[in-house]
């Protein structure tokens, strides 16, 4: 959450879109309580994410009552996406079809009013600069990379 208060790109974003950050930054691997394994000695979690985005969503509409109002909706539908892809901008260069990935998480910004890559590649940043980690420069090249496709992406003929 400091990592991402420290970032000038955050407060490019309106109020809602910084709350919807805020709680995203927090609980964004809440998923692994329910992924974490042993695997060969070390600690994974696989598909933490997806858990993360179907325990948060579970708990927006049950216990913050994000349910009735559009508003509501919407920022319960964001905090879940963003969730959901948080990790997806770390690996989306490497993927053999990045394209597909980007107008698939683009697709959501059709579907989530005010959800964005640009959003989704600030919270994956934030979530960089708080990791501890020896891959970080690289992780935050590989993020930066996403956001360059993402502006290029329109203009190729898919």
């Amino acid at each position: 959450v400091d990592s991402l208060k420290n970032m000038d790109e955050f407060y490019s974003f309106s109020k809602n879109e910084r709350i919807e950050l805020l709680i995203a930054a927090v609980f964004h691997d809440i998923g692994k309580i329910k992924t974490t394994k042993l695997i060969d000695g070390k600690l994974s979690s696989p598909h933490h994410a997806k858990k993360g985005e179907q325990m948060m969503r579970k708990f927006l509409w049950r216990n913050c009552n994000m349910a009735g109002n559009e508003e509501l909706q919407c920022m319960r539908e964001n905090i879940c996406t963003l969730i959901r892809y948080h990790m997806r901008p770390y690996y989306i260069v490497e993927s053999e079809d990045a394209c597909r990935y980007l107008i698939e998480i683009s697709a959501m910004g059709e579907l989530i009013k005010r959800f964005s890559i640009e959003k989704l590649c600030v919270l994956s940043m934030a979530d960089n600069m708080g990791r501890v980690c020896d891959d970080k420069i690289n992780s935050l090249e590989q993020i930066q990379l996403c956001q360059l496709i993402r502006t290029i992406l329109p203009k190729l003929q898919l």
